[in-house]
């Protein structure tokens, strides 16, 4: 099982063990677990001191068990005093990680977190956890029952992000392409810079017979609308095979940011034109802290990965990039 890159100040642990729900059947409290649990079981954690930990443990049986799980196979643990002293004082310091994905657990609220990392404090923590750990769940879209999809429904009120990847095979392919990929977007793109550069790629296949003029025009035409919102970011599109065999393009289409992802069999070129659905589909959404949904999503981005390794423009029959060579989820840089 993969781990989470979890950065936890010992007084926010301290914090979290001394406010734990005394009503073990209610909601909050199945939450509060889940929370627990990555934090004592299943993480890559820093902390800033192990002492503190120790000295409080001796009052709060909770945090003794913490320890013990750390102990006996739990969460590996990393001491780095430093990490957490430089956060008040540098704003990249949060971005200073090995994954695109970690979670930071701060004891006070911090005025340096715009940079589209998850960063839950001791007075927000429950809520701020509750859009990584919900479950998964699904959406089913109807042809006959028009009214009862919309983007913003299934998109709204995410976890942070600075990272977007959509495959999708024929998703830009039709003229009225914008329909469905700009909803996304709006929804999605924060409505200002952040501390670090928002990255956007696009990874389409080769049966939708773009040519480079077409593929450009539709390039400029994102980014235009990219940039009415944020003007710090990295916009790339990615042509790959969709030929038979190891290596080609999966059916499935995805969506994925840096704490959650969507998946379809149909595609997500839901909305024609006329704003009106033209396909049945069923949407699923997942976030990373659920179940084995870090697993998926990483063995995911691992194949995309692979296709997007494979893409160069040396055949101009066949133009592969348009645009940046960039983004954090794919390990990719120009």
């Amino acid at each position: 099982m993969g781990r989470f890159e979890t950065y936890a100040e010992s007084n926010f642990i301290i914090n979290l063990c001394e406010t734990e729900p005394s009503d073990s059947l209610s909601e909050e409290y199945t939450e509060w677990v889940k929370i627990f649990n990555i934090i004592a079981k299943k993480s890559d954690l820093c902390i800033d001191s192990k002492d503190k930990l120790i000295n409080k443990s001796k009052e709060n049986p909770r945090l003794k068990r913490l320890i013990k799980c750390l102990s006996e196979g739990g969460s590996k643990l990393l001491l780095n005093k430093e990490h957490f002293t430089k956060l008040n004082s540098d704003k990249r310091s949060f971005l200073k990680t090995s994954k695109s994905s970690p979670i930071y657990c701060l004891s006070k609220p911090s005025t340096n977190a715009n940079n589209g990392v998850f960063v839950a404090d001791s007075m927000n923590y429950q809520d701020k956890f509750k859009k990584i750990i919900r479950e998964a769940y699904s959406t089913s879209v109807n042809i006959k029952k028009q009214s009862q999809f919309s983007w913003k429904n299934l998109l709204d009120n995410q976890p942070p992000l600075n990272s977007i990847i959509i495959a999708d095979p024929y998703l830009i392919k039709e003229s009225d392409f914008d329909k469905n990929l700009f909803q996304i977007l709006d929804i999605l793109l924060p409505n200002k810079n952040l501390d670090e550069t928002f990255h956007v790629t696009l990874i389409t296949g080769s049966k939708a017979g773009l040519s480079l003029k077409q593929l450009e025009n539709k390039h400029e035409k994102i980014k235009e609308f990219i940039g009415s919102r944020i003007s710090d970011f990295k916009l790339g599109i990615y042509i790959v095979d969709q030929g038979r065999g190891d290596g080609k393009m999966m059916h499935d289409r995805m969506l994925i940011t840096n704490y959650f992802y969507l998946s379809t069999g149909k595609g997500f070129d839901l909305f024609n034109s006329d704003d009106e659905i033209k396909d049945d589909t069923i949407l699923q959404w997942s976030a990373i802290c659920t179940s084995h949904n870090l697993n998926t999503m990483n063995n995911e981005l691992a194949k995309l990965d692979s296709y997007v390794a494979k893409c160069h423009n040396k055949f101009p029959s066949m133009p592969q990039i348009v645009g940046d060579k960039e983004n954090r989820l794919l390990n990719i840089t120009e």
